[in-house]
């Protein structure tokens, strides 16, 4: 079996926090991850999804639709007596597992084991929806959790640093995959094929997200990889663009005084 490369990315739902999250991010995330959105199944839709493999995707925890989760959600948080304090109280953290095409190994026993491996590593933190997709480029798992502790909405804490994420990728290595021959590697030793599949996958996510976008990480990140291609990047934007008309300036009281005026036309009463 060749090597291939772990992918995980651990973030929050709506990763803006300069502005007001967005207290449905829960519900539209779930509706993306169940495939509820009918516009994103549009053949001419920017999402990437194939509607024909849809029905492959499989829910491997949660409710099977987005109102059911966020139910569960919110019978959760009343147990625990918790409640969102705050507008930038993160209201999920997500975890994104995934695989390149290439992989010949189990895809499903692989993120069965994934998700376990998250339900160990993230221990009395509750699982809200686990769903995998196979209907775009790349197989992936998606596992949102419900950062509570006690009774408080504990994002930042439970999402860690970036030591932390790197200690949970390694660990997520040693436990799930070495079993499946999958390894780390550094950006600059990956494939073009991996990169072309990370690529697409953080589209996916901007299109889905767009507010991803105003994050100051995500935005440097973005503007550095784009400065490398930025003149044929701005030439395709160009060719889309759509002007806006002109908006007329509307006269002042000054204009209409020093106006021309057309003369009468005298004939007519002649």
């Amino acid at each position: 079996m060749k090597n291939v490369t772990l992918v995980l990315r651990i973030q929050k739902l709506g990763n803006d926090y300069r502005i007001k999250n967005d207290p449905d991010i829960l519900s539209k995330a779930a509706k993306h991850n169940l495939r509820e959105i009918v516009a994103e199944l549009h053949p001419d839709a920017s999402s990437h999804i194939n509607p024909a493999r849809s029905h492959l995707n499989k829910v491997l925890r949660g409710e099977a639709t987005s109102t059911g989760i966020v139910q569960d959600c919110e019978q959760r948080m009343r147990e625990a007596n918790a409640v969102v304090k705050r507008k930038d109280n993160i209201r999920g953290v997500e975890l994104v597992f995934s695989l390149p095409n290439h992989f010949d190994g189990d895809v499903q026993a692989c993120f069965k084991d994934f998700v376990i491996w998250v339900e160990s590593e993230f221990k009395d933190i509750p699982i809200l929806s686990a769903i995998a997709h196979y209907d775009e480029a790349a197989p992936h798992v998606h596992v949102i959790l419900l950062p509570i502790i006690g009774d408080k909405l504990q994002g930042h804490r439970i999402m860690g640093n970036i030591k932390t994420l790197q200690k949970r990728r390694k660990n997520c290595e040693t436990v799930v995959g070495l079993k499946y021959g999958i390894t780390l590697q550094k950006p600059e030793q990956l494939s073009r094929e991996d990169s072309l599949s990370l690529a697409l996958s953080a589209v996916n996510d901007l299109c889905a997200y767009p507010e991803l976008m105003r994050t100051p990480e995500i935005k440097n990140a973005i503007i550095a990889s784009l400065a490398k291609c930025s003149s044929n990047i701005n030439m395709h934007i160009a060719k889309h663009k759509i002007k806006k008309p002109r908006t007329p300036r509307k006269k002042t009281f000054t204009d209409i005084m020093i106006s021309k005026v057309k003369p009468d036309n005298q004939d007519r009463y002649q």
